[in-house]
């Protein structure tokens, strides 16, 4: 029914509306790192042009993460372009990796970010797989950011452990949604209960054989 962007790929707006409205998909939102959007400022009125309701913030590089140098420039820097994606009626996400569940302080980097930014600039995409492996209930935090939740990650995945030598290694490995150990209708309930609008199915690096 819809799709997310990572990359236009040399194609112009019109190009991407005339194809999505042909194949009958809306344009939902797209994965645009912040050093990006700040050093071309055309790339928020494309994606509003096509008609994406959301921008999302992919991941922060590490000197801007919590605890790292750059922190206070990447959270001046969201501020600026949730206000920017505001004026052009979208609105700002951050989808977390597993690096935002470092505790800083006590407290996880993710937390962190969404308490130094308010809902109406920055709202989440939360994804469930990243939140799994750092060991922390999907379903709770998706609760818990109730009021920043229109968009929601769904990937699925299992651990492995590999004995290196003579050590065992875990090995994250990506499998289509139902095909792991994320519990899917836990969270679909969850996704209901916050009235998420999207729910984007990423099929992120799928293991050979797996389909």
């Amino acid at each position: 029914e819809g799709v997310e962007f990572a990359g236009l790929y040399g194609r112009t707006a019109q190009q991407v509306k005339d194809l999505c409205s042909g194949l009958g998909i809306e344009p939902v939102s797209a994965h645009v790192l912040h050093t990006e959007l700040l050093n071309d400022m055309s790339l928020l009125p494309t994606y509003a042009e096509i008609g994406c309701k959301y921008m999302v913030i992919p991941f922060a590089a590490e000197p801007y993460r919590p605890g790292h140098e750059k922190f206070e420039e990447f959270l001046s820097d969201i501020r600026i372009l949730g206000k920017q994606a505001k004026e052009l009626g979208m609105k700002l996400c951050y989808h977390n990796h597993g690096f935002e569940f470092a505790k800083i302080n006590g407290e996880y980097g993710l937390d962190i970010i969404f308490g130094e930014i308010p809902k109406d600039i920055l709202e989440t995409e939360l994804d469930a797989c990243w939140v799994k492996y750092m060991n922390e209930d999907p379903c709770r935090y998706i609760r818990k950011y109730a009021d920043r939740t229109n968009i929601i990650h769904f990937k699925d995945f299992v651990v492995n452990e590999v004995n290196i030598g003579d050590k065992t290694e875990k090995i994250l490995e990506y499998r289509p949604i139902g095909q792991g150990c994320q519990d899917v209708p836990a969270l679909l309930s969850a996704a209901k209960d916050v009235c998420a609008e999207w729910i984007i199915v990423e099929q992120d690096e799928p293991t050979p054989g797996k389909t």
